[in-house]
């Protein structure tokens, strides 16, 4: 049955002159349902010695996040996968801020209710291969990514969890004119520019 679908979603492809992701699922009367994923394009930035790699939809995603909060402060934690034998990050989705954070305009405290289940969530649904990366938050209108003292001490508090599995630390802050990651200290950073809103 699936060998007869991918023959046909094959030559359909091979018509077409954009790329095509799709997942068929069958339920137990052997009904086929086809999944269409959207794609978007890909974003890959180095940091010393590291690929970053996301696409544009984990951007407006965050871009969503922190618009939808304004005038206060949001964040979250970052889900995705490190690539230690070729030192690649890749940023694959956000789990935003737990409803017992405390978010104001110039202040963010990450809360933690439902975060470890939805983690172990996200690892179980896909065998471990995405995890808990570190964390992000926003800055609010009119501030810049600089990191603040506090935004100092979170990294360095990441640095000694994520050292247990020899992964760098990571640090995600969002402003109103660009997205700035952190990997492995707060001087090692790099700059991705928000998608069009």
């Amino acid at each position: 049955m699936y060998s007869g679908i991918a023959a046909r979603a094959l030559q359909q492809c091979l018509i077409q002159d954009e790329a095509m992701l799709r997942i068929w699922h069958s339920d137990d009367a052997l009904n086929v349902r086809a999944h269409r994923i959207e794609q978007f394009p890909a974003l890959q930035v180095g940091i010393e010695g590291w690929q970053i790699q996301t696409d544009e939809a984990f951007v407006q995603k965050i871009v969503r996040y922190r618009k939808n909060r304004l005038p206060k402060e949001t964040g979250g934690v970052l889900v995705g996968g490190f690539d230690q034998q070729n030192r690649i990050v890749y940023f694959v989705d956000v789990i935003p801020s737990p409803p017992d954070s405390e978010e104001w305009p110039t202040l963010y405290i990450r809360g933690k209710q439902g975060l470890e289940g939805a983690v172990t969530q996200v690892r179980e649904r896909t065998d471990g291969q995405l995890q808990y990366m570190g964390e992000w938050h926003s800055h609010p209108k009119g501030h810049s990514t600089e990191p603040s003292t506090d935004d100092r001490r979170v990294l360095d508090w990441l640095a000694t969890h994520a050292a247990r599995d020899g992964n760098p630390p990571v640090m995600l802050i969002i402003g109103e004119k660009d997205i700035r990651i952190f990997l492995g200290s707060i001087d090692n950073w790099v700059t991705i520019r928000q998608a069009k809103r």
